[in-house]
């Protein structure tokens, strides 16, 4: 007797289900293989809410047959208008939860200085506090080169504000977000006309266009940054010079293209590339009219910079090549992808079907625009120093790479509806259950993470099993997280291979079609990774750390509620200098003296995190005055649940003394050469309290 297709389908929903959660609770077992814990507490609840949704897509679908059909033959007003309704609902909803943060206060304030004075002159924005209207302490600037005449100017680029200023200027933080919501609805859209105009399938088209509404695009509809609008305008460019314009839409492709580099320095080799494929598709008066729009507006680039900084490049804004811009390393491109708390994957892991269609782009000859945009939004993030963009929701610089991953997921699905093809579903629900729990309650900051600080969304998912130990942490690499990358980047080349053989091998195939063996595969990863690679080495004792000192590494162990950090190269800080600013006593409170330079500060609100509270984080004054610069949090990557990590190599060394803070150490006791009300007062390392102050919002990576 033939079981039915419905009731195999639940009973191995029901076993996939039930054996993770059983063996989660033998605690004998989970002592010696720790990753059998990983399904407990609210971690079986994501799985729990994946399957439901499984079950009851299976169910609809059996019962409406035609509904995704259906779904598929929208019109093009009514996606957009849902996926606005969407960003905005959840937007507003965060934007009264939360305060802004990273990098957004201070595009905030560009905006209203735009609209207000007309001007980028930010002096009298800061000297009135006009920030006070969307954060609630003092402001640290973000100042890039000096203008030609001397005044200070910001380190942002403008396009982004100039957008904001009239949102701004009518609705306040509210409006900004609105605005984003719209652009990121629209975003989705091109990427799903991006992909029906490639393939022609309606139903590929809308799974393109679900798959880019989720995250990482979700995250940044309500945060403002200029990814979305980047993303907007590339993909925009794209599809008007793939669909063979008149004048008029090729003027139009050439304006959006034109936009990219207002919006941020890395994206100038995206519109050269669009460019380029202007050139090669267009011929006669759209081609005119494309290089005509596109020469004024590199004139009007030119000649902005050539007005402020009296010469004609953005480069200006840095003072040269962005000191970020000049590293090589393996672990952005890895981790752009695979990172625990920045990578795309952990969260949006249905991009996996994008990376698998990475091989039919190269094949399909009509595809090469979409992939020379793709790679030239990527080419400049590997050699980007912060690659995970600072404090910030995951993947913030993939955004832009969202038209290409579209229709790189689209040309996969569209190859066989086998292999991983049959996972869209459940990858897809994956990422939207975890979007669903991080945006649950604004206040628990769970999108927001720095460095290589415990990741927030995963802290939360664990239940005596740390899910994020089993994701490796790439900002700054221990051996242990490198060992653990790549074992992750075998398991995908192993699924990927897979994938390819399921085309052909009916067995393999029937092994995708499998929700019990996809969660047992996630189970088997987990074992490999308890007996390859291990877990994070215990805190040492005080003894033991120091005794590690001069190695070349930061080693950080916590004793109680206290985080305190030994670094060899620490005294090498001295000699930088802070801008002066006073800042609020009220920010800290006295703890004991720092092991290495006899001062130790408990932060009350934590500037890492522009002044929302985060109680125990503790930084000496070497890495706090950094972290208020910009950069020193990243670089020594405090957080209160860190654990020991790996020895640095020199380059990573060389890279924290150079870009880390500005601070200027006091040499005689009792002064303050800081700039930033420091009360420093020497005395031994048995010291019981020291007092420093520093700025809420004070994050954030400059010129990022």
């Amino acid at each position: 007797m033939q079981v039915p297709a419905g009731h195999r389908f639940a009973a191995d929903v029901a076993l996939g289900i039930l054996v993770p959660l059983v063996l989660a609770r033998i605690e004998p077992l989970v002592d010696r293989v720790p990753s059998l814990g990983l399904f407990r507490g609210s971690a079986a609840l994501v799985l729990l809410a994946v399957a439901a949704c499984l079950v009851v897509g299976r169910v609809l679908t059996s019962q409406r047959p035609g509904w995704a059909a259906a779904l598929s033959k929208a019109p093009a007003w009514l996606l957009l208008v849902s996926a606005g309704m969407l960003y905005a609902g959840v937007g507003l909803r965060h934007a009264s939860g939360l305060q802004v943060s990273g990098d957004e206060p201070h595009y905030l304030v560009m905006a209203q200085s735009l609209w207000r004075d007309h001007d980028l002159d930010l002096r009298d924005e800061y000297d009135g506090e006009e920030w006070a209207e969307f954060v609630p302490g003092p402001l640290r600037p973000h100042w890039g080169a000096a203008r030609a005449d001397g005044r200070p100017f910001p380190a942002h680029s403008p396009g982004l504000p100039l957008l904001l200023a009239p949102a701004y200027a009518a609705l306040g933080r509210e409006g900004c977000v609105l605005l984003m919501a719209l652009l990121a609805a629209a975003a989705a859209l091109v990427c799903r006309q991006l992909a029906l105009q490639l393939t022609g399938d309606a139903g590929v088209a809308l799974a393109a266009w679900l798959t880019a509404v989720g995250p990482p695009l979700f995250f940044y509809a309500f945060h403002l940054y200029t990814e979305v609008p980047s993303a907007l305008a590339a993909g925009g460019s794209l599809l008007l010079l793939l669909g063979r314009p008149g004048a008029p839409g090729a003027a139009l492709a050439a304006l959006a293209a034109a936009t990219l580099p207002w919006l941020h320095v890395k994206m100038i080799p995206a519109a050269a590339a669009l460019g380029l494929i202007a050139l090669v598709r267009l011929r006669g008066r759209a081609l005119a009219a494309f290089l005509l729009v596109a020469a004024a507006a590199a004139a009007g680039f030119a000649g902005y910079y050539w007005s402020v900084f009296g010469v004609a490049t953005p480069l200006a804004l840095y003072g040269g090549v962005p000191a970020d811009a000049r590293v090589l390393s393996w672990r952005s491109l890895a981790g752009l992808f695979l990172d625990r708390s920045f990578g795309l994957l952990p969260t949006a892991p249905v991009f996996l079907l994008a990376l698998a269609g990475l091989p039919a782009v190269l094949r399909r000859r009509e595809a090469w625009p979409h992939a020379l945009v793709g790679l030239a939004v990527l080419a400049p993030l590997v050699s980007w120093r912060m690659w995970w963009g600072g404090q910030c929701p995951p993947a913030r610089f993939l955004v832009p790479m969202l038209p290409f991953l579209g229709v790189a997921l689209a040309l996969r699905l569209a190859r066989a509806q086998t292999g991983l093809a049959r996972w869209w579903p459940g990858l897809f629900l994956t990422g939207v259950v975890l979007s669903a729990v991080a945006v649950a309650e604004p206040a628990a900051r769970l999108l927001l993470n720095r460095g290589n600080r415990p990741t927030r969304l995963w802290a939360a998912l664990s239940d005596g099993v740390p899910i994020g130990d089993y994701l490796p942490t790439l900002t700054h690499a221990s051996e242990r997280d490198a060992r653990l990358a790549l074992v992750w980047l075998g398991a995908l080349g192993l699924l990927l291979a897979l994938d390819r053989a399921a085309a052909s091998r009916p067995r393999v195939d029937r092994a995708f079609s499998s929700f019990a063996a996809a969660v047992a595969a996630v189970l088997l990863l987990g074992i490999v990774i308890d007996l390859g690679v291990g877990q994070p080495g215990p805190e040492l004792p005080r003894q033991e750390a120091q005794a590690h000192q001069g190695r070349g590494a930061t080693h950080s162990i916590i004793q109680g509620e206290k985080l305190e950090i030994w670094n060899e190269c620490l005294p090498q800080h001295r000699g930088r200098e802070v801008d002066g600013i006073q800042r609020p006593d009220w920010l800290f409170r006295e703890r004991p003296a720092c092991p290495v330079d006899d001062l130790m500060v408990q932060v009350e609100q934590d500037p890492v995190l522009d002044g929302q509270a985060d109680p125990g984080s503790a930084l000496c004054r070497h890495c706090l005055l950094d972290s208020l610069d910009g950069n020193g949090a990243d670089q020594h990557a405090i957080a209160l649940d860190e654990r020991q990590r790996g020895a640095q190599d020199e380059l990573s060394r060389r890279e924290h003394l150079t870009h880390s803070g500005r601070s200027r150490l006091a040499q005689e006791p009792g002064q303050d050469r800081t700039g930033l009300g420091v009360d420093v007062q020497r005395s031994s390392r048995s010291s019981s309290s020291r007092r420093l102050a520093a700025p809420v919002g004070s994050t954030g990576s400059r010129g990022v």
